[in-house]
């Protein structure tokens, strides 16, 4: 999803935007990711983190492509919040779900793949981003692969939900000690 966070501001100049209004749609995807990470940390808690991952994950790869179908300013600034606190929402509720699903012994080997993961994702969506606008001057294919990855992504939070709510249902119940 760093393909919005690197390559917005370019694609607002493209639109004809002012380099300083360009600059100010990541912005404002920093700044709502402030609130996202509260509101989605806040809904982990109560729901948990796997499903306010797929949630958030669900938010960030709807919004991804809407970035190219925007031409003002205006529907740029609707798709950065919307982006904004689906992309702060999967940073935080994957922390938490490491948390719940994690062994305490592992946990923070556990936390360090996942987070590599999530930066290697990033630096590659970064760098594919570049990759096909110089190739077809144009950021919509880049913006459709972005989105791609964050389908892909929900197939597979959702996957791990749906073993884990099997696995829990087919566990004996727990019968408590006298």
């Amino acid at each position: 999803m760093a393909t919005a966070l690197v390559h917005g501001a370019a694609l607002a100049q493209d639109l004809g935007i002012s380099p300083q209004r360009a600059a100010s749609v990541v912005s404002l995807i920093f700044l709502t990711g402030l609130v996202g990470r509260i509101i989605f940390g806040r809904l982990a808690d109560k729901v948990g983190g796997l499903r306010s991952w797929w949630l958030a994950s669900a938010v960030q790869s709807a919004m991804i492509f809407w970035f190219t179908r925007m031409h003002s300013l205006a529907g740029l600034y609707a798709v950065a919040v919307a982006f904004g606190l689906g992309y702060s929402g999967v940073m935080t509720s994957f922390t938490v779900t490491v948390r719940e699903l994690v062994p305490l012994r592992v946990r923070s080997t556990a936390l360090g793949v996942v987070m590599g993961f999530a930066w290697l994702g990033m630096g590659v969506g970064a760098w594919q981003a570049g990759h096909f606008f110089d190739r077809t001057g144009d950021y919509t294919l880049s913006f459709a692969n972005a989105a791609a990855a964050g389908i892909v992504n929900l197939i597979l939070v959702g996957a791990l939900w749906l073993h884990l709510f099997r696995r829990r249902a087919a566990a004996p119940p727990r019968v408590a000690a006298a």
